[in-house]
């Protein structure tokens, strides 16, 4: 009885060695990605910008491990207020894919990784986003990940923080309250 408590705690052991070398061995096989969100700490609210204008958001992608990725796709969030107002819907078929060989650095624009209908939006925002275009006014923060053809992470989350800020109304200057004004009368801002 004391052998059979002795061997079944040295096979405990030995189990718990395997596994720990099989996580160990599978971590260090895996592709490391580096990711990088240079953009200005103010966007357009108008989310059509970020796709027309290639200069808004660069996203550098660097494959520094010894392996090809193929397939890849980027998983987005975007946090409003430390919120989360949207996701990407991550394996959705209009979800761009590129690939990467090893050591190859690569930047994207926003159009070329993300798909508007692989984005799924809160339904508050979604509802305004959907009616204008644009996103409300606030802080943000958007992390990107890159994920391997099965889905995987293969990087860290990249986050970058920015707000929107919409401009203010037009004041109207002239006539001013209680002028008398003609049929035609000349506004001025």
């Amino acid at each position: 009885s004391r052998c059979s408590q002795l061997f079944g705690t040295a096979m405990q052991r030995t189990m718990l060695f395997v596994l720990w070398a099989v996580a160990a061995l599978t971590a260090l096989s895996q592709p490391v990605v580096t990711l990088q969100l240079p953009f200005a700490s103010r966007m357009p609210s108008r989310i059509a910008e970020w796709r027309e204008n290639e200069a808004l958001i660069r996203v550098l992608v660097q494959n520094t491990s010894g392996s090809e990725i193929r397939d890849a796709v980027l998983s987005v969030e975007l946090l409003k207020d430390g919120q989360r107002i949207a996701r990407s819907r991550d394996g959705h078929p209009s979800q761009p894919r590129f690939s990467l060989q090893p050591g190859e650095s690569r930047a994207f624009s926003w159009r070329e990784v993300i798909a508007e209908p692989a984005i799924e939006y809160d339904r508050v925002i979604g509802q305004q986003v959907l009616t204008t275009g644009e996103l409300p006014e606030g802080s943000y923060q958007l992390c990107l990940r890159v994920l391997d053809s099965r889905l995987r992470p293969v990087s860290t989350s990249a986050c970058g923080n920015f707000t929107i800020q919409l401009a203010d109304p037009p004041q109207l200057v002239a006539p001013i309250g209680g002028d008398t004004v003609s049929a035609m009368p000349l506004l001025q801002w």
